[in-house]
């Protein structure tokens, strides 16, 4: 088992937190990594499910892997009303009331999506960053759009230029144009977005100008998500730090916009993507 560190030293504990509707296709392959997980680290790792009315074997599952672990599965409080909401604002209700379940007592927090594909070894790509830049308060994994490979003759038109096979865990084999998928989410370093775009080097799908291209392997944002993101918990634990499905001037956007505006309002720190850190969306 290795150890993972950040500029304070060993990480003690790490709460993984994630959002689950319906999620048992999700599950079923996320699960497997989580394990890997801890068996690769010395850390020891906590959960905070968000369940939200599935109608699947969601419930079931989660309830299983927590048995002799260390996490609480969680529903929307009773009067949070999130029927008549838009999207981005019913994800940041439910953010929000996670966030207000996650324990001051973790090194990190881990936000994951359940939808992503990744290897074990993505904590080590990101915390190698975090060992160097101690003003990074919010980092995010490089979310890769991906395809099936199996499913190339479904999606040929939007992905004429591929350029890479991927194989995660030795199960699942993708092809892709390394196009970063959560381009909503995303805001440059000055605070510039692209959607649908992406402005990453490698990415053979957008059609961005060179000098808007990135090929730094940290990249300072202004907004990012991507599936995966570790953040400091004294941002979780920031009252004033809140996600958001709406803009200043009253405009719905992707909540993560919100929550990383109020990083650099109310701290001092940044928020970064680091590009060798990679996790997979699969195109539905």
């Amino acid at each position: 088992m290795k150890n993972l560190y950040d500029q304070e030293g060993p990480i003690s504990q790490i709460t993984i937190a994630m959002l689950c509707r319906d999620s048992a296709p999700y599950l079923k392959k996320i699960i497997p990594t989580l394990e890997k997980i801890e068996e690769s680290y010395r850390v020891n790792f906590s959960y905070i499910f968000l369940e939200n009315d599935s109608k699947d074997s969601t419930k079931k599952i989660i309830t299983s892997f927590l048995l002799g672990r260390c996490g609480v599965l969680i529903h929307p409080d009773s009067d949070t009303q999130l029927d008549n909401l838009p999207r981005t604002e019913k994800m940041a209700a439910l953010r929000n009331q996670a966030k207000n379940n996650i324990s001051a007592d973790s090194s990190w927090v881990m936000l994951l999506d359940t939808d992503i594909y990744f290897e074990e070894s993505i904590l080590e790509n990101l915390f190698q960053h975090l060992t160097k830049n101690q003003d990074i308060g919010m980092l995010c994994a490089n979310g890769i759009e991906v395809i099936k490979k199996h499913g190339f003759r479904k999606f040929k038109r939007r992905f004429r230029d591929v350029k890479e096979v991927i194989n995660v865990g030795n199960k699942h084999t993708f092809l892709t144009q390394h196009h970063y998928y959560d381009t909503y989410a995303f805001r440059d370093s000055n605070g510039n977005q692209f959607w649908p775009s992406c402005t990453f080097h490698r990415c053979h799908k957008c059609n961005t100008s060179k000098d808007q291209k990135s090929t730094a392997n940290l990249e300072i944002v202004k907004s990012a998500f991507g599936g995966i993101a570790l953040i400091h918990p004294s941002i979780i634990s920031n009252p004033l730090i809140n996600w958001s499905g709406y803009s200043e001037e009253g405009k719905t956007q992707c909540e993560h916009v919100a929550f990383c505006k109020a990083i650099y309002d109310h701290t001092n720190f940044l928020v970064a993507i680091a590009r060798d850190a990679e996790c997979y969306w699969e195109i539905p």
